[in-house]
């Protein structure tokens, strides 16, 4: 499931590049190319917290995992 998320993510970021670009580029040459310079620097800083905040999910649901792992061990009665 994360991983499709993140594709995802990479898919809207690739497809909103590529609209900033052309709208970039419609309203003058300078506004475009200073958006082919930025743009993709932009979508590769959003493609990083992106991840870091997919990968945060994951730790999140192996703390708890492990969480319950520890509950269902330290609940049981030792003869």
């Amino acid at each position: 499931m994360i991983r499709l998320l993140y594709i995802v993510s990479m898919i809207v970021l690739a497809i909103g590049v590529i609209v900033a670009v052309i709208v970039g580029f419609a309203d003058s040459v300078g506004t475009g190319i200073l958006t082919l310079i930025l743009a993709p620097i932009v979508a590769l800083i959003y493609l990083i917290i992106a991840r870091l905040w997919l990968e945060l999910v994951v730790v999140a649901f192996k703390i708890r995992d492990a969480a319950e792992t520890i509950a269902d061990n330290t609940g049981r009665s030792t003869p």
